[in-house]
């Protein structure tokens, strides 16, 4: 299944409810990767919001738990949120906490997305290609390899396409655990895989990528709109 929480809201729409959490990255003593506090906030949004974006849903709120001074962390992790949903042109609650009790010396971030999407319907075993957008990247990969991140554009793109099944964003357990979410919802197991281990169990860090089964009848079509695509392998009955 998706990572996500799906809750009946009415008989055709769904409350989606969607979580990152980001810890160890930012400029507090004992960080281990130094990044600006905005772009973790901006980060870990983005993920939550992909989660929602790629179930066919829409962002309504944002919510953070956040480990840090109010001054000097939450007011910038909040402007990175902002600034992602800027990106994606919408305008929704933002609201939460930090600890303010506690000194801490690390950073964490955590957030909550909830979105609003009709109900997914499992798939009954139509012939399938896998295909990754973007590039699985995971701490400093991320900054230095900024071009091969997933935009929300091409995103957007992919789940318009008529001969896009699904999009599913890739997390830390690299894309052999989003094949398994994948073949759960198209009711398909893998055929092929021309990928290797090293390349299937990379952490996609900040969703950095998508995957993205593709309908055999309209797969030559799919690539020329999207020709940067990694092929991944196909789906069987």
């Amino acid at each position: 299944m998706r990572d996500i929480t799906r809750l009946s809201l009415k008989e055709n729409e769904d409350w989606i409810i969607a979580s990152d959490i980001s810890s160890g990255i930012g400029l507090q003593e004992h960080d281990v990767l130094a990044v600006p506090y905005a772009m973790v906030g901006a980060f870990a949004a983005r993920v939550a919001m992909l989660e929602i974006l790629c179930a066919r849903g829409t962002v309504k709120a944002i919510q953070y738990l956040i480990g840090g001074d109010y001054d000097t962390v939450v007011t910038s992790v909040v402007q990175g949120i902002q600034e992602e949903l800027d990106t994606l042109d919408i305008t929704v609650p933002i609201n939460g906490s930090h600890e303010s009790n506690m000194k801490v010396s690390t950073t964490s971030v955590g957030i909550t997305a909830l979105g609003i999407g009709e109900p997914e319907v499992l798939g009954t075993g139509e012939p399938y290609a896998v295909y990754v957008l973007g590039k699985p990247l995971v701490g400093h990969e991320v900054l230095e390899q900024p071009e091969w991140i997933v935009t929300y554009d091409e995103v957007k793109r992919a789940l318009a396409y008529p001969s896009t099944s699904r999009v599913v964003p890739i997390g830390s357990r690299g894309i052999r655990q989003e094949l398994t979410v994948l073949s759960y919802l198209e009711g398909a197991s893998m055929e092929s895989i021309e990928l290797t281990d090293e390349e299937l169990d990379h952490s996609g860090g900040p969703a950095t990528a998508v995957l993205v089964s593709v309908r055999a009848s309209g797969e030559t079509a799919w690539l020329a709109e999207f020709p940067k695509a990694q092929y991944v392998g196909r789906h069987r009955l």
